[in-house]
């Protein structure tokens, strides 16, 4: 699957890494992980960081698939709201899931300040508006929400957000704890430190045939080699999809991202703050370097790459003009517009753990708008279950649910 279009701002941002190298030998290992993105990342962190022998494997280049399409909002929300998700699998498991999300982001924080670069990151507040005014009222019972299981955040009227982001909405909802990175730059930033601590990666090499046994799993790859490991992580995202059984099913769609041209002068709101909308699709608007914004949304029910990527031209039309007529004195340009697949499922959540289908393997799926909170959790879940056989958080992302 082409998961996103050819070239994305984080290529471009960052353009020199040094190869890791294809395998050629049989490996034996605790945990083979399946794909080089940043929850490969996060999950092969956990698991090192643990003492457990481990080796990454990506058919592609480190980072080279979704990772280099995530336009990277650190945010704890999940795209269901928290009092609508409590009525859909109730107060525990919803509550708890925010809070899982809201503990990755200081999570995040800890792995950065561990690296050798400090991978663009920079705490941010979020600003939840209502795109119409019929939306301020959900908006206010999910305020109420928020504030009921102790989540920092308040209620902003018209002229609030007037005073603070000189835009003109109905209302919303500013949360404290949020964060934005550079997804590309983290995702290298972790394997070189992971390297150095024993992770052992190979480019170029993909898993041809899988063999599940009793009490391990046995990979050939592309090169005719074997990989032999005590248990086998999924951390493929979207490319997962026909593995599962139709109860599982993801929803595939497409979204757009377009970074502008440096602007002269940001209003402060902006330059503390990521916004985004409860238009369905929502608009999102976050800072960039050099005074840039990245802006997104507009997604499609659509998942073939030529009609998808033939979108684009249009796609940044609409992203531009929704940015501008909401700051017209910022006169905002293009620099580059891209696209990606990515998946959503029925509560928002992402699909972490077991599966009956695959024995002696996990799954991390970040699926949604959290793909790096998600991934973080999984991690820590993952790990659990390696080490324990049991976590409790596990049940809550369980397949089948």
């Amino acid at each position: 699957m082409l998961v996103r279009s050819s070239n994305t701002y984080w290529l471009e941002q960052n353009q020199t890494a040094a190869p890791y190298p294809t395998l050629h030998q049989h490996l034996e290992c605790d945990v083979l992980i399946i794909g080089g993105g940043i929850t490969g990342a996060l999950v092969a962190y956990d698991l090192v960081r643990a003492g457990i022998d481990t080796v990454l494997i990506d058919k592609r280049g480190i980072g080279k698939g979704s990772t280099a399409a995530s336009t990277a909002l650190i945010q704890y929300e999940i795209d269901v709201p928290l009092h609508q998700l409590i009525d859909q699998i109730g107060e525990h498991d919803a509550v708890m899931s925010y809070k899982l999300c809201l503990n990755a982001i200081h999570k995040l924080a800890e792995i950065v300040g561990r690296l050798d670069t400090d991978c663009g990151f920079s705490y941010k507040k979020s600003l939840y508006y209502a795109a119409q005014p019929e939306h301020v009222e959900m908006l206010k019972k999910e305020c109420a929400a928020r504030t009921k299981y102790g989540f920092r955040c308040s209620w902003l009227n018209p002229l609030d957000i007037r005073k603070h982001f000189q835009f003109n909405a109905p209302g919303g909802i500013l949360s404290e704890d949020a964060a934005e990175l550079d997804a590309m730059e983290l995702t290298r930033s972790l394997y070189r430190y992971l390297t150095k601590r024993g992770l052992r990666i190979f480019e170029q090499t993909s898993p041809e045939e899988i063999d599940y046994a009793d009490k391990r799993v046995r990979v050939r790859t592309s090169q005719d080699t074997n990989i032999v490991a005590k248990k086998l992580i999924y951390a493929t995202g979207y490319e997962t999809q026909k593995m599962f059984e139709k109860d599982d099913v993801l929803r595939l769609k497409s979204t757009y991202a377009l970074v502008t041209e440096p602007i002269a002068k940001l209003p402060d709101g902006l330059q503390k703050s990521l916004i985004w909308d409860t238009a369905d699709p929502y608009f999102y608007a976050r800072t960039a370097s050099d005074g840039r914004m990245m802006l997104g949304g507009e997604d499609e029910w659509i998942v073939d790459a030529t009609k998808r990527d033939a979108l684009i031209p249009e796609k940044q039309a609409k992203l531009l003009n929704k940015f501008n007529s909401l700051f017209p004195e910022l006169h905002a340009e293009p620099h580059l517009t891209w696209a990606g697949t990515f998946a959503e499922t029925k509560d928002g959540l992402p699909y972490i753990g077991e599966h009956k289908r695959y024995p002696n393997s996990y799954f991390a799926l970040g699926f949604g708008g959290n793909g790096i909170t998600f991934s973080i959790t999984a991690a820590g879940i993952i790990r659990d279950l390696f080490q324990k056989g049991q976590s409790n958080q596990a049940d809550i992302f369980r397949f089948g649910r």
